[in-house]
């Protein structure tokens, strides 16, 4: 993709406008998802806090059972 410019005697190089309808939904759906995706790490942030220590507890039996050391 390059960027189309405009030449005018005298004066700076200015970029063409060419957003099109097609670049504004793909873009607005572009942000929804990203912003969906940010909800969801937030709520999985938030789940094992209310589920109180045996989140921690399974944590540490799993790092275990894989042959690693926990890491604080």
């Amino acid at each position: 993709m390059t960027a189309d410019t405009v030449h005018v005697r005298g004066a700076t190089p200015r970029l063409l406008r060419s957003l099109t309808l097609t670049h504004a939904v793909l873009y607005g759906l572009g942000v929804t998802v990203g912003a969906g995706i940010y909800v969801l790490v937030g709520v999985a942030v938030i789940c094992p806090l209310q589920s109180g220590p045996s989140t921690i507890l399974v944590w540490t039996l799993k790092e275990k059972e894989n042959g690693q050391e926990t890491r604080a």
